[in-house]
């Protein structure tokens, strides 16, 4: 399942790794799209609350899908 492989996307080459498998796997892009978005807004608010130095998710990979 998605969720044994989240840790992957934590920014880099890890995150095109992830999303590269995920797609390849079946996943849709939107379904891909928001499982990043979810992980770089987590990372967002704990840099926000000084629990990290960057938000290693940010750029997004995947541009939002219409």
């Amino acid at each position: 399942m998605m969720a044994s492989t989240i840790g992957a996307a934590c920014g880099g080459s890890a995150s095109l790794t992830f999303v590269t498998a995920q797609l390849r796997t079946g996943r849709g892009r939107v379904t891909v799209y928001r499982v990043t978005a979810t992980i770089s807004s987590a990372l967002s608010s704990a840099v926000y609350d000084g629990r990290l130095a960057r938000n290693p998710a940010k750029p997004s990979l995947l541009r939002r899908p219409t």
